[in-house]
């Protein structure tokens, strides 16, 4: 299937060193900000890069980028971590390091303007919208066939997306527009970014 992982802990960094990279770096933020004492405080994840749409940090569109390595206590944390560790594997060998890259903090950059836009948080943070681009992307390549996809994982694909919603909607303190916005460019990013790949010239 499509989305097991066999692995060794040292296979998978030699295998999807961006995948584990960026979750690397998920850890040493919680990290640091527990040891400031970000879990307690809203205002340390904020100096740490949290996004907020209060007056003060208007402008600052760093923390678009910033925000989505930064997460609000451990079961966020470990929730977030654990999808990404699982489905996000066959989107970085399917696009490659460098587009992979682009594509996970374009999602989370599109989830934070959606979540900036429509709900104004007064603070964000998490890899939720970068994940939820990654469901878009596999949904938009079950639909369109990119790629050959078992019929295991299709269903998986298929299963996440209600999962997805659901969550979305019925729990509280979720960014629900930043879901919706992260999902809409994996769908939208995943097709030129294949193109790009695939039209690349050869080494000679």
């Amino acid at each position: 299937m499509f989305f097991l992982r066999y692995e060794s802990l040292k296979d998978y960094i030699r295998l999807y060193p961006v995948n584990a990279a960026l979750i690397a770096v998920q850890l040493a933020a919680f990290a640091a900000t527990s040891v400031s004492g970000g879990l307690r405080d809203a205002r340390v994840l904020l100096e740490f890069g949290g996004l907020s749409a209060l007056p003060q940090y208007a402008g600052e569109y760093w923390r678009l980028v910033s925000s989505v390595f930064l997460h609000a206590g451990f079961s966020h944390l470990l929730l977030n971590g654990f999808v990404q560790y699982i489905f996000a594997p066959p989107m970085e060998r399917i696009l490659g390091k460098t587009k992979y890259l682009a594509f996970f903090i374009l999602c989370g950059t599109a989830g934070g303007l959606a979540s900036l836009s429509l709900e104004r948080p007064a603070l964000a943070v998490g890899s939720s919208a970068a994940i939820y681009g990654l469901f878009g992307a596999y949904l938009h390549l079950v639909l369109f066939r990119r790629i050959p996809l078992d019929e295991g994982s299709r269903k998986a694909v298929q299963v996440l997306i209600v999962i997805g919603l659901i969550y979305s909607v019925l729990v509280s303190r979720v960014s629900f527009w930043g879901h919706v916005g992260g999902a809409i460019a994996g769908f939208l990013l995943v097709s030129p970014l294949l193109s790009l790949r695939h039209s690349a010239p050869g080494r000679r």
